[in-house]
């Protein structure tokens, strides 16, 4: 535990800034889109977020926009000091003492990107629950968010059904996810600036070429392994898809013709789009 913890030290050492201005970036991308196509501004919407995540960067900017905001998570989440004996007893040593590490070294420098006026998040609601089961009722929310967490769900199915479910008739679905065939994608942390910083030690899409386990420890959770095309085909039937993003291409100096011939079955679109984000509104059953 020692080792990873200190080569995950060296990672946000030297990526902190950059992780928080990249929330920051698809923050921006969210507000902007949503004004578009929702025509209205963030501030009073009843928004859910699945997926917030321990620090929950985004239901924090939602919450300084005024937002009503609801975090759902599968693991203990909480604005507390006590909050770690709560991730103790629910998520285990390993989580908790990570939490913890990461609030103490990083959590600081990365609210100063996110928050440079020191305004703090407005009000959150945090709820322990798996999206399977949103325990909310029909038409709650304006908004369902989520940013790379779809990737560590295996029923994406019943998730997709729910958030339909959940939101109003003129609600809409925002979803990034993580695309697993893409660089970055086995989510090892070394990888995940590949254009700023490339390990010499861990293969360049190992997670497609046989080194899945050799590098997983790393992680707090598993991942599903779908490909695009499996998000596309489940959001075009559980959903009403309006649009989809390719938000980040990433990795082309290291996609040479030996992997493009070993990977022949990707293509060359799914080996270099690191986030795909889908937007989409309630299905109507008739």
């Amino acid at each position: 535990m020692l080792k990873e913890f200190l080569s995950l030290y060296r990672f946000r050492r030297r990526h902190n800034d950059d992780i928080a201005r990249m929330y920051l970036h698809y923050y921006q991308l969210f507000i902007k889109r949503i004004s578009k196509y929702k025509g209205t501004e963030l501030s009073g919407l009843n928004i859910l977020v699945i997926g917030s995540g321990k620090n929950f960067p985004f239901s924090y900017l939602m919450s300084m926009d005024g937002c009503n905001m609801t975090a759902l998570d599968p693991q203990y989440v909480s604005r507390s000091f006590f909050k770690y004996p709560g991730i103790l007893w629910h998520n285990g040593f390993r989580v908790a003492i990570k939490t913890l590490f990461k609030d103490i070294f990083f959590i600081r420098s990365e609210r100063r990107i996110l928050d440079p006026e020191r305004k703090g998040p407005g009000r959150i609601k945090f709820i322990r629950a798996n999206a399977e089961n949103i325990p909310f009722p029909d038409d709650s929310f304006d908004i369902v968010f989520s940013y790379c967490a779809f990737e560590h769900i295996n029923d994406i199915e019943s998730v997709l059904d729910e958030c339909s479910r959940v939101i109003k008739t003129d609600g809409l679905i925002y979803i990034t996810i993580h695309s697993f065939p893409s660089l970055s994608g086995g989510h090892h942390p070394f990888w995940f600036f590949p254009d700023i910083f490339a390990p010499a030690n861990i293969p360049p899409w190992y997670q497609l070429r046989g080194g899945v386990e050799s590098h997983s420890r790393i992680m707090d959770y598993g991942l599903n392994g779908f490909r695009p095309e499996r998000y596309r085909t489940e959001f075009r039937e559980r959903t009403n898809l309006i649009k989809e993003f390719g938000d980040r291409i990433e990795g082309k100096s290291f996609l040479s013709k030996k992997i493009l011939k070993e990977l022949g079955d990707y293509s060359e679109e799914e080996l270099l789009t690191a986030f795909i984000t889908f937007m989409a509104g309630k299905k109507i059953h008739t």
